[in-house]
């Protein structure tokens, strides 16, 4: 016998897009998605980017979740201080869900520009599951200090 039906299940999930979606993640920032473009002749050309925006709820080094320590002259070094979160159902409305459901982006190149600070992605994963499928993406974020 279930403890939770599935009716409280969707109640749940449309209380969770409610909130990341209605509530909380508003915060506008700038995606900057890789173009992947090589010039003719193999010559570097530098990086190129499209510029998007995302609304997402932002938590500024509230919590360390995968430490992301780099040796330096001084010690360590740990430059992750955000996390981000971004509703599926807001990813899916927009098309930026690839063919098995996870958020399409290239965690290697692209990056995220918050209050004028650029970022790389430092990890990334589903979060806030329900019964059947989970309801948010957490991108991990770090400084992008090699630009």
């Amino acid at each position: 016998m279930a403890y939770i039906s599935d009716g409280d299940w969707n109640r749940y999930n449309e209380i969770i897009n409610n909130f990341i979606n209605e509530d909380a993640g508003k915060q506008l920032i700038t995606w900057r998605r890789y173009a992947g473009n090589l010039a003719s002749f193999g010559e570097d050309a530098g990086l190129s980017y499209i510029e998007d925006t995302l609304e997402v709820l932002a938590g500024y080094n509230n919590f360390r979740t995968w430490p992301i320590l780099k040796e330096g002259i001084p010690g360590a070094d740990d430059p992750q201080n955000i996390i981000i979160w971004v509703s599926k159902k807001y990813l899916e409305d927009r098309g930026l869900l690839n063919s098995d459901g996870y958020f399409n982006y290239d965690a290697g190149y692209d990056r995220f520009v918050i209050n004028g600070i650029t970022y790389k992605s430092g990890g990334d994963t589903q979060v806030s599951q329900n019964k059947t499928y989970p309801l948010l993406f957490m991108i991990i974020l770090k400084r992008d200090i090699e630009k």
